[in-house]
């Protein structure tokens, strides 16, 4: 493990001068790495470098500092970081995280000081409110879930150029109705619409290839819901890939890919990605599966 570790940190330095996401990856891997092993000292040091990439970090990032200050005994700072992403809305994805932090009497630890008092209810709070299966405004997300039957009307199948003419259409009338949506509201994502109305404003984002202006204001509405978690990490791997690809930029997660002809049959191909050498790691972090296996599926689909 300690060979692992020089070798990552190696690799870091010498990587210092690429862009801020690829740090901000590489990052992620060593401090999970340090994590595991109780280095938390070592580990902030890393866990600073992903908080300064405002583009990728997320509360859960200024959560696990603060969690990893409080393990190093540095409670003012440790304070800072878990009341900060706490008041950002940071939970557990499952009520048992809770239930272990509580029975290992980490919530008692906390209670001890009265700067860190308030975080068991409000992480408690906050994962309940996230496993709430109900969305705050069920009409509007039952307009949203109308949307995407729209959204993927013509999109099943092998459709026409007819058929793909009617989609555009369907597809503008979508996206002059989330433009509203978005003056109303904001980003409508998970907490006030649930998941599968949150897909649907993702759905019709991505497909906003012909108005490149409003998807790229769309990116901005789902990065600042990303860093708050009201969206699926997936999809903001999407839309950015999207964005970049629709800007003649190479995409990072792989997720845009191209059909053609071989051997009489329908074969996927990736569009550039930058940095392929590290594609499979960007996309573990955002809990997409490993390129190839998402490729084949992605095929199969399309040759059914």
């Amino acid at each position: 493990m300690k060979n692992f570790l020089i070798v990552l940190s190696l690799f870091f330095y010498a990587f210092c001068d690429a862009q801020d996401y690829q740090q901000y990856f590489l990052n992620k891997v060593v401090v999970d790495s340090l994590v595991r092993l109780g280095r938390y000292q070592d580990a902030v040091q890393n866990m600073r470098k992903c908080i300064g990439v405002p583009e990728m970090a997320t509360m859960t990032d200024e959560f696990y500092i603060g969690y990893a200050y409080f393990k190093m005994e540095n409670i003012d700072s440790a304070a800072l970081f878990l009341n900060k992403a706490l008041k950002e809305g940071f939970y557990f994805q499952e009520m048992a995280y809770v239930d272990h932090w509580r029975e290992k009497g980490v919530f008692d630890k906390f209670k001890k000081h009265k700067t860190l008092e308030t975080v068991p209810g409000l992480l408690i709070k906050n994962t309940i409110d996230y496993l709430r299966e109900e969305p705050i405004d069920s009409m509007l997300a039952k307009e949203l879930i109308v949307a995407r039957k729209l959204d993927q009307q013509h999109r099943t199948g092998k459709a026409s150029d007819s058929l793909w003419a009617k989609q555009m259409i369907l597809d503008k009338q979508n996206q002059e109705f989330l433009k509203k949506v978005i003056q109303g509201y904001g980003w409508p994502g998970k907490k006030l619409v649930g998941y599968e109305g949150s897909n649907s404003t993702f759905l019709i984002a991505q497909h906003a290839d012909m108005d490149t202006v409003f998807q790229n204001v769309c990116l901005k509405y789902i990065q600042k819901a990303f860093h708050q978690h009201d969206v699926n990490s997936a999809d903001y791997a999407y839309i950015i890939d999207r964005v970049r690809v629709n800007s003649n930029r190479a995409q990072l997660f792989g997720t845009q890919f191209y059909a053609i002809q071989e051997s009489g049959k329908m074969k996927l191909k990736l569009k550039p990605v930058e940095g392929e050498m590290y594609l499979n790691l960007r996309r573990k972090i955002f809990g997409l599966p490993p390129v190839d296996q998402y490729l084949s599926s992605s095929q199969e689909r399309i040759n059914k």
